[in-house]
């Protein structure tokens, strides 16, 4: 039995988190991954991707991939079709899967926002009606035969939209285990936050928090990985509150194991979120997180036990006090560093593999184009 899935143009770490457990699913022989660019090697996965140069043109790209996914799917025997993100990759499953007569499943791994125009300004009301855009990919999920969401927020937002909650399967996929752990290293940040720097992200907040704690810690140091469209207004704003030396702009980087290893508090102030694996990376390497209460998040982070949560992304002074709390308390720290290792140790792999059989249970392929 084999799946075929539109992946897109996505971070390299999420095939680790996304297809790792997939792999491990015994009945399934070949996982077919339709993506922009080739992942990680992973047991069973093969990578199928437009030539570079085409690659480089978002629009024609994704008309190659729908077009390669159908052929693929077609001609390629018994099995399941799925795409991570409903537009555009769930709507070309969706589209694919009725052609060819196979399973659709379509995962929402940026949560409810993905029904909400791709422009949409910052502060979602998710009490409103949807958009008709948002009514017209509410459709394709309603029609599919498996949805999987990030956690139990995504879910309870499509059940009061409709959708039957016998087919939503949250999925936590934990990070690679031999990529990120506890590694004894000098501390070089006290903060770290990982992530594009994006106006959704809100790294603002996480600035103007530092200046309050500078008050009590003059040395404070923050460390910023990622690149995106904020980055100049931030450093405008670090400069503007002359916290020149106590950020540090570090950029992209593909392997960020040693920036969580090197800092002492991750920090999250996301307005939005599907589920921030982030948030998983850096419990797993022993990380206290300080995080809004965004998305799916608080099915793994809970307050005052592994983490703390701002439930307000606004509250700069809510930030400061629990990173001052955790940076001022040893035995603090060390209790919720502890029990941020002991949660992240209990989202294994096996038992996200164990959901996909169930799922694969549920929603059996009935065409057989070519024996398998």
């Amino acid at each position: 039995m084999k799946i075929f899935i539109q992946f897109g143009h996505k971070g390299a770490s999420l095939f680790d988190h996304l297809l790792n457990p997939l792999s491990k699913v015994d009945f399934l022989t070949k996982i077919i991954v339709v993506c922009r660019y080739p992942g990680p090697s992973i047991s069973k996965v093969e990578y199928h991707c437009p030539p570079r140069l085409i690659a480089k043109f978002a629009y024609i790209a994704i008309i190659y991939e729908t077009i390669d996914l159908f052929f693929l799917a077609l001609f390629g025997g018994r099995g399941y079709i799925a795409g991570y993100l409903l537009n555009p990759h769930g709507l070309i499953a969706f589209i694919t899967g009725k052609l060819t007569g196979k399973p659709v499943i379509v995962s929402l791994i940026a949560g409810p926002f993905e029904l909400y125009p791709r422009r949409r300004p910052l502060g979602v009301d998710f009490t409103k009606p949807l958009p008709w855009s948002g009514r017209l990919l509410l459709k394709i999920v309603k029609n599919s035969n498996a949805v999987i969401t990030t956690g139990s927020f995504t879910k309870n937002f499509l059940s009061k939209h409709g959708i039957d909650e016998s087919k939503i399967f949250p999925m936590i996929n934990p990070p690679n285990e031999f990529k990120f752990q506890p590694l004894n290293v000098t501390k070089t940040y006290d903060i770290i936050s990982i992530g594009r720097l994006v106006p959704v992200k809100h790294n603002e907040i996480m600035i103007r928090s530092i200046l309050k704690i500078k008050d009590k810690h003059q040395n404070i140091k923050a460390g910023f990985v990622g690149d995106g469209p904020s980055k100049s207004e931030l450093i405008k704003l670090g400069k503007e509150l002359g916290l020149e030396d106590n950020l540090d702009f570090i950029g992209f980087k593909k392997d960020v194991t040693q920036f969580y290893n090197s800092s002492r508090v991750f920090i999250l102030t996301s307005e939005r979120e599907g589920f921030p694996n982030v948030v998983l990376e850096a419990m797993m390497c022993g990380l206290p997180c300080v995080v809004s209460n965004c998305g799916d998040v608080i099915d793994v982070a809970k307050d005052g036990f592994n983490s703390f949560i701002i439930n307000d992304f606004h509250n700069i002074d809510g930030f400061a006090q629990a990173i001052l709390s955790l940076l001022e308390n040893e035995e603090l720290y060390k209790k919720i560093s502890q029990n941020a290792l002991k949660t992240v140790k209990s989202l294994s792999t096996t038992e996200i593999t164990n959901q996909w059989e169930l799922l694969f249970q549920k929603i059996k392929p009935q065409n057989i184009n070519t024996p398998n």
